[in-house]
């Protein structure tokens, strides 16, 4: 009779967006924390740390090794940064050229 419609509910909406967040915590991430700057670099290692930490905050707790790689390739395929070996301020470490992490 409704023409099979359904009210809005909050609660329902709230967890279908964190079960998609979580099936694509990577664009999320992402989009969320990381910025297109050619004034800046982001250096591997500290990249995967706040990869990490916005996984915890975020409720998943299981990050994997594949996940970290799955984050790098995104990167490099998806969004076209360039990753190399960044020599700055005394650190000679991979990275990736143009990122800003904004968290």
């Amino acid at each position: 009779k409704n023409g099979f419609s359904f009210s809005y509910c909050k609660l329902s909406q709230d967890i279908i967006n964190q079960y998609v967040k979580s099936n694509n915590i990577v664009e999320t991430f992402i989009e969320e924390c990381c910025e297109k700057n050619n004034k800046y670099h982001a250096f591997k290692y500290n990249l995967e740390y706040e990869f990490k930490e916005f996984c915890l905050e975020n409720g998943l707790n299981n990050i994997k090794r594949e996940d970290y790689s799955f984050l790098k390739d995104t990167l490099i395929n998806k969004y076209g940064y360039d990753y190399r070996r960044i020599n700055k301020n005394g650190e000679n470490k991979y990275g990736f050229i143009g990122l800003k992490i904004t968290r």
